[in-house]
């Protein structure tokens, strides 16, 4: 089965200023000038896009090179090169013409538009490769002129939806299929697969979607069709009590991780989702004395690398983490623990509510929610260095993102939403008062915090979300109907809404 070939002229160049793309490099690309590595990304690939792009950055400023294209991937090298599209399967290469400084090391920047407006919904799940072969004098490839990206692995998806999903007692809790386009609706019900939901998650090309519910379930529902097909993955996972974010896609290894009780206790474990498998459905792995370390678990989160899971205590103050890679000799073991300094806020009780890792998975961040309406804050660890942050050095005592750093960020009270962009922007929501919701920026210590223009009320926001593109950002409020904002992740100004009709709290809130 082969790909077609892309139909249609270029596109039109998309602008510069779009927030950075990816879907999933692999590999290490070779170095250029000033040792700078070039790198290859692209917007989210679904069929009928007429802007889809393949992206080069950090090349030689004003210089030239190939982007090729095939439906294999390899891990070789050839003439000094890195090689990680499987030659034999070359669908496609297209010349990309580098624009920024001539000669200047990392201030190339191209792409090759390929519009997939002719693409037919059968190919949905299938993946290609990309590469970029670029001129560099410094680089080392065929003896010296020549530098190359990483590989970049890119699915045919649907169209970008959002699922939402909330817990309002009953056993019938409503769910949403929200579109990308303010005010559409594409499915909505609610039955025994989504009570309870406390975590939720599309596979990569947008066919697959799965929801884990606090009793101790975790269905699929087919979201190909309209309405979904939904059924049962597997019913005996256990209790996962008050985790959030219960659910985790692991891409590479098709697995989803998630907590619940296999034995008793509450542990982190992973469900196969590769429907070829023989244990499809079924717990490969599970961790058997997180529940003992960690004490009562509400939440985790895991490494874009799915090498390691951050769990902190709900109410202990201290981020444990999980060695999640298999391949390791302390397989699912806690490798490393770190108290949480605590709130200088005063706060009695500080609950730990969202988790998240940077882009380069280099640091940690835990959303803390304090006591009644003390403001939230945000603690920030470094994984290697295991150490937290201060961010006012000027103060004896440990301070975090919130009103006591320097510059002070004005977080309102009780937070629940969290996301981290791809350029490490941190965003964040909560319900106290008349709510808040906006955007950190970290410039080392000295975080910026900008609130986002929004035309609607916040009051009772929940959840936040950038879509795959990070040119948008949903914001979920109950106010006084569950309604999705929308909001430019440029501007950070709303510019359109969905009313979901019900008066609840969400619980998900998670983009295809």
């Amino acid at each position: 089965m082969s790909l077609p070939r892309f139909a249609g002229a270029l596109c039109a160049t998309l602008a510069t200023a779009v927030p950075a793309w990816a879907q999933f490099p692999y590999g290490t690309g070779a170095p250029g000038t000033g040792g700078i590595v070039p790198t290859i990304a692209c917007n989210q690939p679904w069929a009928g896009r007429t802007d889809f792009a393949v992206r080069v950055d950090h090349a030689l400023g004003g210089s030239i090179g190939l982007v090729l294209f095939g439906t294999g991937s390899s891990n070789t090298s050839a003439l000094g090169l890195p090689v990680y599209v499987d030659l034999a399967t070359i669908a496609l290469s297209e010349i990309v013409l580098l624009g920024g400084t001539p000669g200047a090391g990392g201030a190339g920047s191209g792409q090759v538009p390929l519009s997939l407006a002719s693409i037919s919904p059968a190919f949905i799940g299938f993946e290609l490769f990309a590469q970029a072969v670029l001129f560099d004098p410094a680089g080392p490839g065929l003896g010296g002129g020549w530098t190359a990206t990483s590989g970049l692995a890119w699915q045919i998806t649907h169209e970008p939806q959002l699922f939402v999903a909330c817990s309002v007692g009953g056993s019938s809790d409503p769910r949403w299929g929200a579109g990308a386009v303010p005010g559409t609706i594409e499915f909505s019900g609610g039955d025994q697969y989504s009570d309870n939901v406390d975590g939720a998650a599309y596979s990569n090309d947008g066919r697959d979607l799965y929801v884990s519910s606090g009793f101790g379930q975790l269905a699929h529902a087919d979201v190909s069709t309209n309405p979904p097909a939904w059924s049962w993955l597997n019913t005996s996972i256990g209790s996962t009590g008050v985790a959030w974010d219960n659910v985790v896609l692991d891409r590479e290894r098709k697995l989803v991780w998630m907590m619940g009780q296999p034995s008793g206790s509450v542990e982190l474990l992973a469900v196969d989702i590769d429907q070829g498998s023989a244990t499809y459905g079924q717990i490969v792995h599970n961790t058997t004395t997180l529940s003992l370390t960690v004490g009562l678990i509400g939440v985790f989160h895991m490494s874009h690398d799915k090498k390691l899971a951050a769990v902190p205590g709900l109410l202990s103050p201290t981020l444990h983490l999980v060695d999640t890679d298999s391949t390791s000799a302390t397989f699912l073991q806690v490798v490393a623990s770190s108290p949480i300094p605590p709130s200088t806020l005063g706060s009695p009780l500080t609950l730990n509510v969202r988790i998240r890792f940077s882009p380069d998975d280099s640091e940690c961040y835990v959303l803390m929610q304090n006591a009644g309406p003390i403001p939230a804050e945000i603690a920030r660890y470094l994984v290697g260095a295991n150490l937290w942050l201060d961010h006012d050095p000027a103060t004896p005592a440990i301070d975090h993102i919130g009103p006591n750093a320097s510059p002070p960020v004005p977080f309102g009270s009780a937070p629940l939403g969290f996301d981290v962009g791809k350029d490490g922007a941190l965003y964040v929501c909560g319900w106290g008062g008349a709510g808040f919701a906006g955007r950190v920026v970290l410039a080392g210590v000295a975080p910026i915090w900008t609130p986002l223009n929004a035309s609607s009320s916040l009051q009772n926001a929940r959840h936040i979300a950038l879509n795959r593109d990070e040119t948008v950002l949903a914001v979920a409020v109950a106010n006084p109907t569950t309604t999705i904002l929308f909001f430019d992740a440029a501007t950070l100004t709303e510019f359109g809404a969905t009313s979901l009709g019900a008066s609840v709290d969400s619980t998900v809130l998670v983009w295809r």
